[in-house]
């Protein structure tokens, strides 16, 4: 007779080891101190609890959403390049500064890092974002030489 005690306790052992992981993973995600959100096929997937308040939008309406419709209709285009090479998997510049139009039509600038990466066994882009609106607004009151 084969004594099947260990399975149960191997198998709790690795869902305490999986659980500590994860939390460990939320707290990375939620204290980065820079919103981030996760697309794929085109909907937001994931985000953290920043995203939402740097973009000004609910997370309950990011979760499912199109982020190309969030930005400036001047920027969409070079957002729907970006988008076609991290689907082909060509070269994409380290970042890029486009605007964000929030539900209340207040523009906020962002400096978004975009990252192909692996999601639920499919491909997603990673992005990574900061409000540089403020830096924006000091450059545009320079004195232009």
């Amino acid at each position: 007779m084969l004594d099947e005690s260990p399975v149960p306790e191997d198998l709790r052992e690795s869902q305490r080891v999986l659980r500590e992981s994860e939390q460990r993973y939320r707290s990375v995600v939620e204290h980065l101190g820079e919103g981030m959100f996760v697309a794929q096929n085109s909907r937001v997937v994931f985000s953290n609890a920043l995203a939402s308040t740097i973009l000004r939008v609910p997370n309950e309406t990011l979760l499912g959403s199109d982020p190309t419709e969030w930005i400036h209709p001047e920027d969409r285009p070079v957002i729907l390049e970006l988008r076609r090479r991290l689907q082909q998997g060509l070269p994409t510049e380290p970042h890029y500064e486009v605007r964000h139009i929030g539900p209340d039509g207040t523009t906020v600038w962002l400096n978004i890092r975009p990252k192909p990466v692996v999601w639920g066994g499919g491909t997603a882009t990673l992005t990574i974002f900061s409000d540089i609106t403020s830096q924006k607004q000091l450059l545009q009151a320079m004195p232009q030489s």
